[in-house]
């Protein structure tokens, strides 16, 4: 950039101590970074890793790449963290704000370094020459842009970006770099505007537009700083962040005596929603290969609750229990853990079941398309995603008429398929019927999902 702003020809640029520097650090990082990366991949291949962050190549990159340089954008932040927090309490907050003098006090500091820094330095910059302002401009533009591009562009191709469903603004483990890029983007933009304007209309301008320049970046950086701030407070308030605290505490300074146990147990149990995605198998895993022994036993008295409560004895307990274990499922409600299978399933549901299994590597990235997103999910719908998304089921070629309510039908070569499958029971009998236009409930899907992909048997 500092090459670019002084107009270096490229045989030069490449000659300078700026050039060999980045040549330098970017030499000796892949040094350090290439072996450690191939010794993980070597662990990799021997035992389980954390795949969220793999790459997953699928028709759902280009979008998600979309979706999260829009997460980053300002506006985009500001709505999705408002939304969060609340807006009473976002404005209760801002009135707190409002009645303490430190606010005012800093405010007046700002403005008095601003005012400085425009008379001092970006009025004579102004006068001076608009095309240096406009270089300069380009080259933060163009800062901005390689940043935001090359940061979504790893980050769409990650296996959890591609099979979750975040709102337009929610944060994730880039958004923050993103912002930065926007930062520059808007930065260069305001500052070419800002130097053209006075040559469109007349040179007096030239303050006017410099002003709106300071403000404006003032403006969006206090808000941007304003929602993270509000959103990680919120963040560090939720039992859940504690509990990552403590259960990372509790893993580096390992108690190896019963007391320990029972007190990391209760750290579990105290926080239900802590093993929704299989974090006490993880747990145990991790804490029996480095210290011979679990991070808690289930059997422990006092120990994590495994399951869910209101499913004992439900024809759909062994799937929802064994899709839990896998890190598959949440529940619908906790104190107690809840998952509420007589409930009708959403096809929103649905759709965020099937990316899980495709999360945990059990189904293909964007299988969740062939459920549609349009129309509630009946039995009908189910049946032919499940056929048409598994690779050891197909439909029937010719079916039996075996269901007095379908026929043999188009939908027949579904039903058939998951009924002699032993996936999906009939609705009723004498005679049979399959019910193909009737609603899904939760039990339901979980049960004829778990069956279809082997988690389960029929």
């Amino acid at each position: 950039v500092r090459g670019i702003l002084a107009r270096l020809p490229w045989n030069e640029l490449v000659r300078s101590a700026a050039f060999a520097r980045v040549v330098a650090m970017t030499v000796g990082f892949a040094a350090v970074f290439v072996p450690v990366r191939l010794a993980i991949a070597a662990r990799c291949a021997i035992t389980n890793c954390y795949w969220a962050t793999d790459v997953a190549l699928s028709g759902l990159s280009p979008g998600k790449v979309a979706e999260r340089l829009v997460a980053g954008f300002p506006l985009a932040g500001w709505r999705h963290s408002l939304t969060v927090i609340g807006e009473e309490i976002a404005l209760k907050r801002l009135q707190d704000y409002a009645g303490n003098w430190t606010t005012y006090l800093f405010v007046a500091l700002l403005a008095a370094v601003a005012g400085r820094a425009f008379s001092k330095g970006l009025r004579p910059l102004f006068e001076r020459s608009s095309g240096g302002l406009i270089r300069i401009g380009l080259a933060l533009i163009a800062v901005g842009s390689m940043t935001a591009l090359l940061t979504v562009l790893l980050v769409g191709l990650s296996k959890t970006v591609q099979n979750s469903d975040w709102p337009i603004g929610a944060p994730w483990r880039e958004t923050l770099l993103v912002q930065v890029a926007w930062a520059f983007l808007f930065m260069g933009l305001l500052m070419a505007s800002a130097s053209l304007l006075p040559a469109r209309f007349k040179q007096r301008w030239g303050a006017p537009a410099a002003a709106v320049v300071v403000i404006a970046l003032l403006g969006a950086s206090v808000l941007t700083y304003y929602t993270n701030d509000q959103y990680a407070r919120l963040l560090r308030s939720r039992p859940e962040e504690n509990a990552v605290a403590l259960v990372s505490a509790s893993v580096v300074n390992f108690d190896t005596s019963e007391a320990g146990e029972r007190a990391r147990c209760e750290v579990l149990r105290s926080y239900p929603r802590a093993d929704r995605f299989g974090v006490l198998d993880m747990l145990n895993e991790l804490t029996n290969r480095s210290y011979g022994q679990p991070f808690c036993d289930p059997a422990t008295v006092g120990g994590y609750p495994s399951g869910f409560a209101d499913d004992d004895g439900s024809p759909h307990e062994s799937a929802s229990d064994a899709m839990h274990a896998a890190g598959i499922l949440r529940g619908c409600a906790d104190d107690p853990h809840r998952f509420c299978p007589d409930s009708t399933a959403t096809k929103a549901y649905a759709i965020w079941l099937v990316n899980r299994l495709a999360w945990v590597g059990i189904l293909e990235p964007g299988v969740s398309d062939l459920l549609g997103t349009e129309g509630e999910l009946t039995r009908g719908d189910l049946a032919r995603f499940l056929v048409e998304a598994s690779d050891g089921l197909g439909p029937v070629t010719e079916p039996q008429g075996l269901f007095a309510d379908i026929g043999d039908g188009a939908i027949a070569t579904y039903a058939e398929a998951v009924y002699g499958s032993g996936i999906a029971e009939a609705c009723s009998g004498d005679p049979l019927r399959f019910c193909p236009g009737e609603r899904v409930t939760r039990g339901e899907l979980v049960t004829m999902v778990a069956r279809t992909f082997g988690l389960v048997h029929s």
